[in-house]
């Protein structure tokens, strides 16, 4: 498991992302949100960077469970706010994100 440290004394909304994929080999999971770190052929190693850079600007953290042969879960954890509207462009923006693509998602 590799965690992104973060205020725990706050709360959070958490958002995670499963797949059931090959995994992350443990060696990589300290490496994987350095910018331009890739084990793909074609990958610019910049998505799980930026990802890292807003989680983090916002206040966030992150966690990953990674098993190989059996998948990977992200766990994304952002501030939440007592203000409704936030939240509501908060999920707003989660779900748009998604649309295009076929994930499964769980929000606590």
């Amino acid at each position: 498991m590799f965690m992104m440290l973060f205020k725990s004394n706050r709360k959070y909304i958490k958002v995670s992302f499963s797949d059931n994929g090959v995994g992350v080999p443990q060696e990589n999971l300290q490496s994987i949100f350095d910018p331009f770190f890739t084990t793909k052929q074609k990958g610019s190693g910049l998505g799980l960077a930026t990802a890292y850079s807003i989680i983090k600007k916002h206040g966030g953290g992150i966690t990953i469970d990674s098993e190989i042969g059996v998948g990977t879960t992200f766990n994304i954890y952002l501030p939440a706010s007592q203000e409704e509207m936030v939240r509501k462009k908060l999920m707003d923006l989660i779900s748009g994100l998604l649309r295009s693509k076929k994930r499964v998602v769980k929000v606590e």
